[in-house]
């Protein structure tokens, strides 16, 4: 697998155990908040427990008068009684206030963080869903690059052969495809042409022919590791003075013989192959333009591509 495909999957394995972190984080939140409220109220009963204690205390202090009637202690005792009620009371409705304020701005906050949990847990899970999918297509891709066809030139010496370049002909090369990929070719064809151009052809990356049917019919196979047989089959009727100026030691022209290879993989997806060569005169017996001489192919800077 490719780096590539491990750091996609890394960023989708990182997102995920993101967004199992924040949900821990909340369960871990909820329960620690339950907790504080049981403690909470454990806490109000110990206290009104005491206040209930120092109480009793406060009104036996009172109260507390020896030889005393029993009327004179029943009416202090109540009136004590009365006092701590009415005080207790009025404790209790300025504790509530407090607490519904305190439980109203908790609320408020949590649904503030719940609402921005949600959030960044759905735009993780947006995120690790497209890394997971990014991933799989990769992985798809990678498939697919392993066992697809790739067509190309073979340039191999003696592979690509220059069979009529006199003055008055057109030029003509003869060249060879090859499947070196693990799966057949379907429908492959080319187009081809040579002509003579200046010496920083190509200026561009453009295409330089059409890619029409032309050569092999559409519904050929090539099986892989197979060779097919192809000539150009447009051009222009080269001059002595052209081949002049090729195979000349100073060659102010060159013969120039571009194409593309046009087929489908297995996957019946569309493929293409461009190619671009110049003929380089490596040692020549010619004397003005005309003899013998010896050449090699050489690639261009454009239009040396697949796909």
């Amino acid at each position: 697998m490719s780096i590539r495909a491990w750091m996609r999957y890394a960023s989708a394995l990182t997102f995920q155990l993101l967004a199992l972190g924040l949900a821990l984080n909340i369960i871990y939140t909820a329960l620690r908040g339950a907790i504080d409220v049981r403690n909470y109220w454990h806490e109000q009963h110990e206290i009104e427990r005491n206040q209930t204690a120092h109480a009793a205390e406060i009104i036996a202090s009172q109260c507390s008068v020896s030889d005393a009637p029993r009327a004179w202690v029943a009416e202090c005792i109540s009136e004590a009684v009365d006092r701590y009620v009415e005080s207790e009371h009025s404790d209790q409705d300025l504790q509530a206030q407090k607490d519904m304020a305190y439980w109203a701005q908790l609320l408020f906050w949590l649904t503030v963080v719940g609402s921005t949990v949600s959030v960044v847990g759905l735009w993780l899970l947006f995120v690790s869903l497209r890394h997971t999918r990014i991933a799989i297509s990769d992985s798809r891709e990678i498939g697919e690059a392993q066992v697809r066809a790739y067509l190309s030139l073979d340039t191999n010496e003696g592979k690509t052969v220059l069979q009529k370049f006199s003055a008055g002909e057109i030029p003509q090369v003869e060249f060879v495809t090859k499947n070196s990929g693990n799966s057949p070719a379907l429908k492959h064809r080319y187009a081809a042409g040579v002509a003579v151009v200046d010496m920083d052809f190509p200026t561009h990356n453009g295409d330089l022919v059409a890619p029409i049917a032309d050569g092999p019919e559409p519904n050929d196979v090539l099986p892989s590791g197979d060779t097919a047989t192809g000539e150009s089959v447009n051009g222009a009727a080269i001059t002595a003075d052209q081949i002049r100026q090729i195979v000349l030691p100073q060659p102010s022209k060159k013969l120039a013989f571009f194409g593309v290879l046009l087929y489908e993989d297995v996957f019946r997806k569309p493929r293409r192959t461009r190619f671009c060569l110049e003929l380089r005169v490596v040692e020549s017996k010619a004397k003005n333009g005309s003899g013998a001489f010896k050449y090699t192919w050489v690639k261009t800077a454009y239009h040396n591509d697949a796909d």
